[in-house]
């Protein structure tokens, strides 16, 4: 007699299926689910190659105690993934994190240029700070890689602009420091004020009487770039500022000599000359005394070009006429504010 065994819902386990009686066309889609299926029951011969896709593996089911002997897999030590622990391309954009990448979760050295994939690494990706000069290959940064104005003063190193980083023809009259001195002319000479004793054609300095200081003549402007500067009754005025002084006066016969920049107020000489002589045993010469330097004044000063000599000479004494042509030119004084 034969006994036909009925089966209830959930009843049909492994001893009762026939080896071999479950088929792939048997088995509906998405039926196989990680709860039906008893721990290791399926090993590897009743999986069909290539069966398994990625897909079709659960997020973290494949861990390090899932892989098999024959996988050769570094271990991670202090969970720090090293440059030999990534496959080439294996860290691509999409797989990143915005700002997950951060200095201290990289190794000196282990992100290298074949572990990232073209385009992987973009702005949004690098966390505020992140790149770090230890972390820049030589050379790693060029002009190409610099945003527009990235690179401001305070970015860059004391004395890193050298001679060879600077553009020919990129420093202009505008970039300099206006107190630098340019193609050997000074700052004071755009800021002139020029002076001299003229007299007509033929006409003698005047008389050099000895003992003590004479105001030298001074009737002619020649050119005045300084405000607040004037020329009255052989006094300069001018304002509070600091000056350099280039002038030199004339002496004919009056033995040893001396001119000086005079302040007739505080009765002071701002700037001494040279001190020279008009004859040597008895040949007479005309010689200048020279005036040169700086001085300041700190408020509106009045200023005279005064001239000492041992001997009298009258007429002459101030300059003999040189009648060759234009206008006698005795004494000369220019004057440049410097501040």
């Amino acid at each position: 007699m034969t006994y036909r065994r009925r089966y209830f819902e959930g009843e049909v386990t492994t001893p009762l299926i026939v080896p071999g009686a479950v088929t792939e066309e048997k088995i509906a889609d998405e039926a196989v689910t990680s709860r039906k299926i008893k721990d290791e029951t399926i090993q590897s011969v009743d999986i069909g190659a290539g069966q398994v896709k990625t897909a079709d593996i659960a997020d973290g089911a494949v861990t390090l105690s899932k892989l098999g002997a024959d996988v050769s897999i570094v271990p991670l030590e202090d969970g720090s993934v090293t440059t030999s622990k990534l496959a080439d391309g294996a860290v691509t954009a999409p797989k990143i994190g915005d700002r997950e990448v951060t200095s201290d979760k990289i190794r000196e050295s282990a992100v290298s240029s074949l572990k990232l994939a073209d385009g992987a690494v973009t702005p949004d990706k690098i966390a505020g700070y992140a790149v770090t000069t230890p972390k820049l290959v030589n050379s790693g940064v060029t002009e190409t890689k610099l945003a527009t104005d990235a690179v401001t003063t305070p970015k860059i190193k004391d004395a890193a602009v050298t001679t060879p980083k600077i553009k020919d023809a990129a420093v202009t009259l505008e970039k300099l420091d206006p107190s630098i001195p340019l193609g050997g002319k000074g700052k004071f000479e755009s800021a002139l004020f020029h002076v001299q004793d003229r007299k007509e054609y033929g006409v003698q300095g005047g008389d050099f009487v000895a003992g003590l200081p004479r105001t030298r003549d001074l009737n002619t402007v020649v050119t005045n770039e300084i405000a607040g500067a004037s020329l009255n009754n052989n006094q300069i005025t001018l304002p509070a500022g600091k000056y350099y002084i280039e002038a030199s006066a004339p002496a004919f016969m009056v033995h040893g000599h001396k001119a000086a920049l005079f302040d007739p107020i505080n009765l002071v000489y701002r700037v001494e000359g040279t001190s020279e002589c008009s004859c040597y045993q008895g040949t007479y010469a005309q010689t200048r005394s020279f005036v040169s330097g700086r001085f300041e004044l700190i408020a509106t000063g009045v200023l005279e070009l005064v001239h000492q000599g041992q001997q009298t000479e009258m007429a002459d004494g101030f300059g003999v006429p040189a009648s060759v042509f234009g206008n006698e030119v005795y004494t000369d004084l220019k004057i440049w504010k410097i501040d």
